[in-house]
């Protein structure tokens, strides 16, 4: 106890000097406590971030490996085509086989565009199912990210909408390049015209012949490999993680 009385001024100094340190040491040991709660709580946050860019992530490999076992294989249009002759009047079958399959009234190369995108959009629907089951585990998970989430669930859903377009877009264009200037086929079904009733048949029992023959299906499998190629890179750039946000 200190005692200004009977302690000398350098005894008394000393003590204060004693106590100041004590009361800084208390001071800092305080700080430092606080120091390590925020970082802990920075870790905290930082590891949660990169768990959840991780799911994301996994989501995201899961999918192309479930991608590459679901490429689409479907029969070749020609076979839908066909179907569309059988219900076209023959005249406007003939102004349309005159003009190569492109006719505002017939215009296959535009059907072949519907067609493959109707495909698609069925093609995707297993896929878009088995995302959003996922997604909702997420957000169940991770409720903080709430927003993060559904920006990644609608660019998820965007890429598969986009892939749909794609792939009418290519299929159009490929029928074109690879079909339009097929002449033999085209040749053999205008010059139908004119030669009495069963015209319609008869153009149509040359379109079934020639979509089973190598030439068709080798036309057909070519555009396949390329929707597959461009099935496989959906996702690629899609669904950023919350790296850019936190």
């Amino acid at each position: 106890m200190l005692d200004s009385n009977l302690d000398s001024g350098l005894s008394i100094w000393d003590e204060l000097d004693r106590r100041k340190k004590a009361y800084l040491k208390s001071k800092e040991n305080t700080l430092k406590t606080l120091v390590a709660a925020s970082e802990e709580l920075i870790n905290s946050e930082q590891n949660k971030v990169a768990s959840f860019n991780s799911d994301v992530a996994e989501i995201k490999t899961e999918w192309r490996k479930m991608a590459d076992n679901h490429s689409p294989s479907w029969d070749n249009f020609g076979a839908d085509i066909s179907k569309i002759f059988s219900k076209t009047h023959h005249k406007t079958l003939a102004a349309s086989m005159n003009r190569r399959g492109e006719f505002y009234n017939l215009d296959v190369y535009e059907s072949i565009n519907q067609l493959a995108r109707t495909y698609s959009v069925k093609f995707c629907k297993d896929e878009m199912f088995a995302l959003k089951e996922k997604i909702v585990l997420l957000k169940g998970k991770y409720p903080e990210f709430i927003n993060q989430i559904d920006s990644i669930e609608s660019d998820f859903f965007d890429s598969f909408n986009e892939f749909s377009i794609y792939v009418g877009e290519i299929a159009k264009d490929h029928w074109v390049d690879r079909v339009k200037s097929f002449f033999t086929i085209w040749n053999s079904m205008d010059s139908e015209w004119g030669k009495g009733s069963g015209y319609k048949n008869r153009v149509i029992a040359h379109w079934r012949q020639w979509i089973v023959t190598e030439k068709s299906k080798s036309i057909h499998n070519e555009l396949l490999r390329r929707i597959a190629a461009s099935w496989g890179r959906v996702l690629a750039e899609k669904g950023k993680t919350g790296t850019d946000l936190f």
